[in-house]
């Protein structure tokens, strides 16, 4: 298949053209993509992404209207899949994403996105003793997106000859996914290949993500995603990180090996216009209906502290 071809190609093509409602850090994300097609030190891997999205394509939902059938990614989800496993350097075929940012509204499937790449790295991205951590400030918290990845592992193999499925881990022969909460006294002594940290807004600080991100050197081609909600707290890591993002978007600040995809209202848009809703909700009518959002907001201008 010729990159022209791919669904997330098409998906920037339409981005750019503005034939998708979308955010412009989305739009700046795609004319990213299209940027670094020209590097010269990068070459883009058709195959590799396709090796993700074929793996994503097994496993099965298990909740609501979707139970049971396949996980088919959005054209949404293909780009941030794209973005991340396309890239490769020229001179050690390695993967030149190592941490990525993903920001939108809940409800828009990014838990189930992240606990499908979690499986795809303890199982197909032939890493050799795989660590992966789940990580978040309660370990309530990251057990949800445990709760998530053991159910799709199930889908995969029902009877659990091949995949385990614990209180807070998952194995797969060497391989193994851990959740981990706020205390990082605990975290020393790992190699971790791969890891999410799950509502950033809520860190009270950086601890978490400097061990995560000190625990794995000694990995090749190590992978940090960090996922969120938009939070209140003005001057925490996550809204240090989503600046940072927005400068890295806009060409002001340089991290090749950094990815951004932040879905969100821009400045001038009304909040209650629900030709906008899309840009802050990408699954909006697959996972987030506009009826929900219309209630959330009907509900929002009658209890002002809403």
């Amino acid at each position: 298949m010729q990159l022209e071809e791919t669904i997330y190609y098409q998906y920037i093509q339409s981005v750019l053209n503005d034939k998708i409602v979308t955010s412009t850090s989305i739009k700046l994300a795609c004319k990213r993509f299209i940027q670094f097609l020209s590097k010269d030190e990068y070459y883009f891997d058709v195959a590799a992404v396709q090796r993700v999205i074929d793996f994503i394509s097994m496993i099965k939902h298990y909740l609501g209207k979707h139970c049971n059938k396949p996980f088919i990614l959005e054209k949404w989800q293909t780009l941030i899949i794209a973005s991340i496993y396309g890239f490769k350097h020229k001179k050690d075929n390695t993967r030149v994403c190592r941490n990525a940012f993903i920001l939108m509204a809940r409800k828009n499937g990014k838990s189930a996105l992240c606990a499908a790449l979690s499986l795809y790295h303890l199982i197909a991205d032939n890493e050799e003793a795989s660590e992966i951590f789940f990580a978040a400030n309660s370990r309530d918290q990251a057990k949800i997106l445990l709760s998530i990845t053991s159910n799709f592992a199930k889908s995969l193999d029902k009877k659990g000859k091949l995949i385990s499925t614990y209180r807070d881990t998952i194995k797969f022969k060497n391989n193994f996914i851990k959740v981990v909460s706020s205390d990082t006294s605990k975290l020393d002594g790992y190699n971790l290949s791969f890891a999410i940290i799950d509502e950033e807004h809520e860190a009270k600080d950086s601890k978490m993500i400097d061990i995560i991100s000190s625990s794995m050197g000694m990995r090749t081609q190590p992978l940090l995603i960090e996922i969120s909600t938009a939070g209140f707290n003005q001057f925490g890591i996550c809204k240090e990180k989503y600046d940072t993002a927005k400068e890295i978007l806009k060409g002001l600040k340089e991290d090749d090996s950094f990815q951004a995809f932040i879905y969100e209202l821009d400045e001038s848009d009304d909040w209650d216009d629900s030709t906008v809703w899309a840009k802050a909700n990408p699954n909006l009518n697959v996972t987030v209906t506009s009826d929900f959002l219309q209630s959330e907001i009907t509900k929002a201008k009658n209890t002002p502290s809403l």
